[in-house]
């Protein structure tokens, strides 16, 4: 064979070990080479070296958004980020309304009688509970058994539960964030409507959730947006 029948084959590039998991390649995948076009008018060509510099120079610009947003994703982010056990959590009750039951009973409703066992056993191992308080399906049973004896379903505490997120948009890193919620509780009957409501919201340290990457005045804005939003739904 001489030097004219040599055949040349094309090798393909080898893949970067760490390019499917790199913020960077990803970031160059979904904005770089897009913002490289719009900013010098041509296609990034990786072989130059003032083009490698340029896209380096903006990739430092958007570097720590990028990585915490991988490391997110991933369940890698280490620091002030933690799940919160029950017992950690705290919460505010800066509204609350309350009426007693008893107060809820339609006219010439006869007051609650408990029932006549006092003494626990095998066969009775329920406590004794208020007539006023029976659950609607043994209720209906009962109105089908006895038509002419009245049952209070008039009376019956109905509760609403509602949940209320606050979420502002923080400028700096265009990220959105979810200020923990309010959660509103709300108990009325059939008869006299309102019987008592409470709210509760947990209180929110924005620079433990959020880490040190988010500037000082962002992290006060944070709190007092939600506060102010909180205080507008309660009055």
């Amino acid at each position: 064979m001489d030097d004219n029948d040599i055949t040349y084959h094309r090798q393909t590039k080898k893949k970067s070990k760490n390019s499917g998991n790199s913020a960077y390649y990803e970031w160059f995948l979904k904005e770089g080479k897009q913002w490289f076009r719009r900013q010098y008018g041509r296609e990034y060509n990786p072989d130059v070296d003032d083009d490698r510099h340029l896209i380096s120079m903006k990739w430092r610009e958007v570097k720590d958004r990028w990585d915490r947003d991988m490391k997110i994703r991933k369940g890698k982010l280490k620091g002030p980020f933690k799940q919160l056990r029950p017992d950690e959590i705290e919460y505010e009750g800066p509204s609350r309304a309350f009426i007693p039951p008893e107060d809820c009973r339609p006219p010439n409703f006869p007051l609650p009688v408990e029932h006549s066992a006092t003494k626990p056993s095998k066969k009775n191992k329920r406590p004794a509970r208020h007539a006023y308080l029976i659950e609607f399906p043994r209720a209906r049973e009962k109105s089908f058994e006895h038509p002419t004896i009245p049952v209070p379903l008039s009376s019956k505490v109905l509760q609403f539960v509602s949940v209320y997120p606050y979420t502002v948009a923080l400028s700096t890193v265009d990220d959105l964030l979810v200020y923990p919620a309010e959660i509103s509780m709300v108990h009325i009957t059939l008869a006299n409507g309102l019987s008592s409501r409470f709210s509760k919201h947990i209180k929110f340290l924005p620079k433990q959730f959020y880490g040190s990457g988010i500037p000082e005045w962002d992290q006060q804005n944070v709190a007092t947006n939600g506060m102010h939003r909180f205080a507008i739904i309660l009055y």
